[in-house]
């Protein structure tokens, strides 16, 4: 099996609703998706319409996405993602360079997990951290952050307080300090050993959980940016609830010990090209 075809069996076993990748498998993607985060050189116009589109297959409550259409959306976010990089790179001076990233870890941890098998429901697993990170985060965005090293936007505690149960979330997980309208919980998952989790859940759509796993022995990162074009109940990152954030910030939620840190990159400034 050549390198693109196994990267496309690893990413539907990863993301795909069946689950069924192991420890192995994770690492084995996480090596290919990082060989085939190569630069850029050019910084084409990106199809504003056609990613949107794509991103409502993929991360709309109906989805109906396939594997090419994930491949074209990745293609995309690289453009997106190396137009970013080279305004900066064409002569934005360093206070604006900085402004565009609020925050990020100043060394983002050299073995992040991939994205790890979920028991059933009606969750968005494949396109919280993982899908994020791999086609956003990849390249420019986690070079941005781990350059810049400037302090998390938040820092989530542990609280004592009562909320109400949530389908696929343990009725003994840990509960944090909301992130504007956002519930932020962990917990260990008993269906694989060693592994803590953590869920973003959205106000108001208590069948849905945005969830991240990792082995204990790692922090545990879940990547989402904001996609007002979404629209829907179930996903939790809209500007509204979010402080208002502008449409495409992305946040890093990241589980290290007994605290949920968060990092807000917002989107580039348009070009001169993109604004007119």
């Amino acid at each position: 099996m050549d390198e693109a075809a196994e990267l496309a069996e690893l990413r539907r076993r990863a993301y795909g609703p069946g689950g069924g990748i192991d420890a192995a498998g994770i690492e084995r993607l996480r090596e290919l998706e990082s060989r085939a985060q190569a630069p850029t050189p050019a910084r084409p116009v990106v199809d504003a319409g056609e990613r949107a589109e794509l991103m409502r297959r993929a991360y709309g409550p109906e989805g109906g996405i396939d594997a090419a259409g994930l491949e074209r959306l990745r293609e995309l976010e690289s453009r997106a993602r190396a137009s970013a990089d080279g305004v900066a790179a064409d002569g934005a001076t360093p206070a604006a360079a900085a402004s565009a990233v609020h925050a990020g870890p100043a060394e983002l941890p050299s073995a992040a997990p991939g994205p790890a098998p979920v028991a059933n429901g009606r969750r968005w697993p494949w396109i919280a951290g993982a899908l994020l990170a791999g086609l956003l985060l990849g390249g420019g965005l986690s070079t941005a952050v781990a350059q810049s090293g400037p302090q998390p936007d938040a820092v989530l505690r542990i609280v004592d307080e009562d909320r109400p149960a949530r389908q696929d979330v343990p009725a003994d997980a840990v509960i944090y300090e909301r992130y504007h309208d956002l519930d932020i919980r962990s917990w260990t998952d008993p269906h694989m050993q060693g592994f803590r989790c953590l869920a973003v859940l959205p106000p108001g759509a208590a069948e849905y959980t945005w969830s991240m796993c990792a082995p204990q022995s790692l922090s545990v990162l879940l990547d989402a940016q904001v996609l007002d074009e979404i629209q829907d109940d179930s996903y939790p990152f809209l500007s509204e609830r979010v402080g208002d954030a502008p449409d495409g910030t992305v946040f890093r939620l990241e589980l290290v010990g007994d605290v949920v840190k968060v990092w807000r990159v917002d989107p580039p400034a348009p070009t001169p090209a993109q604004a007119g």
